[in-house]
């Protein structure tokens, strides 16, 4: 059995590897034949894992991310008990020292870290350069009241007005969200890039009973606001949202994204905003209690014409600073 097919059975029995570095959600973000893996096994079991998406063009090699849906796609470590920090550190240092070692040759690895998965000292000792961005997660509690009264007052008070005057429904209608949430894509790299391929992943997401819509609308039928989360065994994710330009002071954003909330209360221990700025300071998602988290995008030039390339740019400006 090669490392493919047991990172596929590890994924079938292991509900602890994040969303997006699933098996299958690498299937519907990158194509089956277009991602591979390497593992570090111990005494027959797989204790760490590195997917990653292949991508080649103008005859160069890149390893990382996928062209739609990536939320994150870094080392996978198996959790287990030990006796202290350093040993944890130490066991994760050897292992995922170990899954740099077996990537096949690159001229350019670029992934964004897990928050789960955020240690990063076995790739700056492999010359990957680590930059750190934040995304903003929320713990939840089964006791939405609890997590509710977090919110700010502005939060509250929108939600409310909202709540009075729309209509929430949570109707599954994929081509109805994404004609409103389409207007953000742009700027969103994990959603799908086109409705075809929001209906397949709505279709696996519905299957495998992982995802929720909500649509808030007028009397008129006018929609508002629409929102989009999916989740993995603790984290839900907000993957697509979109508001109408024209009726964004409504308060309807605020009120899907209590409802959500309300619902990832129920079902999972943390919801992920997925902001991912350099900024840890994000003001509406701090509205809702959320805190910032590190998503670090790590990187490396391998051999080749991008490495040539890298270092011509680095050589032309450290000669523009001198003069």
């Amino acid at each position: 059995m090669n490392a493919k097919a047991k990172y596929r059975e590890l994924c079938r029995t292991n509900a602890d590897i994040p969303l997006s570095s699933q098996d299958w959600w690498l299937d519907w973000s990158a194509g089956e034949e277009n991602w591979d893996v390497v593992v570090a096994e111990r005494d027959g079991r797989i204790e760490a894992a590195l997917p990653y998406v292949v991508e080649k063009r103008a005859g160069m090699r890149r390893l990382g991310m996928p062209p739609q849906g990536s939320l994150t796609l870094g080392a996978w470590v198996r959790a287990r008990e030990t006796s202290g920090v350093a040993e944890k550190l130490d066991r994760e240092k050897e292992l995922v020292a170990e899954l740099i070692r077996k990537l096949p040759p690159f001229d350019l690895f670029s992934a964004w870290m897990h928050w789960k998965h955020s240690y990063v000292a076995p790739f700056s000792q492999q010359d990957f350069k680590a930059d750190v961005f934040y995304t903003h997660v929320l713990p939840l509690s089964p006791d939405f009241r609890t997590v509710e009264s977090g919110f700010r007052e502005s939060v509250v008070r929108d939600a409310g007005r909202a709540e009075a005057a729309l209509r929430v429904s949570d109707a599954p209608d994929m081509e109805r969200l994404y004609s409103l949430a389409a207007q953000r894509i742009g700027a969103n790299e994990a959603a799908p890039s086109t409705l075809a391929q929001a209906l397949a992943l709505d279709e696996i997401c519905e299957r495998r009973g992982c995802r929720r819509m909500w649509f808030a609308e007028d009397a008129r039928g006018r929609v508002h606001a629409v929102l989009y989360i999916v989740w993995d065994c603790d984290t839900a994710y907000l993957l697509m949202s979109g508001e109408a330009p024209l009726l964004r002071t409504s308060g309807a954003k605020a009120l899907l994204l209590r409802e959500a909330i309300r619902f990832a209360c129920r079902n999972v221990r943390y919801f992920d905003f997925r902001t991912k700025t350099p900024d840890p300071e994000d003001r509406p998602c701090q509205s809702f209690g959320a805190r910032p988290a590190p998503n670090i995008r790590i990187t490396k030039y391998g051999g080749g014409r991008l490495a040539a390339f890298a270092s011509r740019i680095k050589r032309s400006i450290a000669g523009s600073s001198r003069v």
